[in-house]
């Protein structure tokens, strides 16, 4: 299952190198829950966004950057076709972070594997919409074959 993932840096309202330069001038507790101000949707409780902005200050600086940096670095594009596993790729509509656009080539990129779109979710609709995410992830894992 991937979650808000890209096969390739992340969408083009919020680029990497807009993220690095934020945390380089702003430090990275701000540059940071800037991030998290735009990752989640239009529904979402002001409480739940809080929680995920006072979550993202545990990060030290060396891995923020680090992780952000390595969403350009790593291109997964031309070796997808040859994952032969059973895939979900999730995302919510409203996500502006890893956009369904992004999922959509994502989940077209892998030979077996389908899109679920989570309405009124955006970047983390585990949070968000953990009723339809939690359907949609039962629904995946009892269509699976059965492992002996």
């Amino acid at each position: 299952m991937l979650v808000g993932a890209t096969p390739h840096g992340l969408g083009p309202d919020v680029r990497v190198d807009n993220v690095l330069k934020a945390i380089d001038e702003l430090g990275v507790e701000p540059a940071s829950q800037a991030v998290i101000e735009r990752s989640f949707g239009s529904v979402a409780p002001r409480a739940l966004i809080d929680f995920a902005r006072q979550e993202v200050t545990q990060t030290p600086a060396f891995v923020a950057r680090q992780a952000i940096a390595s969403l350009n670095a790593a291109d997964s594009r031309a070796q997808l076709a040859r994952l032969q596993l059973p895939a979900l790729v999730v995302c919510g509509e409203e996500d502006r972070i890893t956009p369904p656009a992004e999922s959509r080539a994502l989940a077209q990129g892998l030979p077996h594997a389908e899109l679920l779109l989570i309405p009124q979710a955006a970047h983390f609709p585990m949070l968000e919409q953990p009723a339809e995410f939690n359907d949609g992830l039962r629904h995946f894992i009892g269509r699976l074959p059965a492992v002996q």
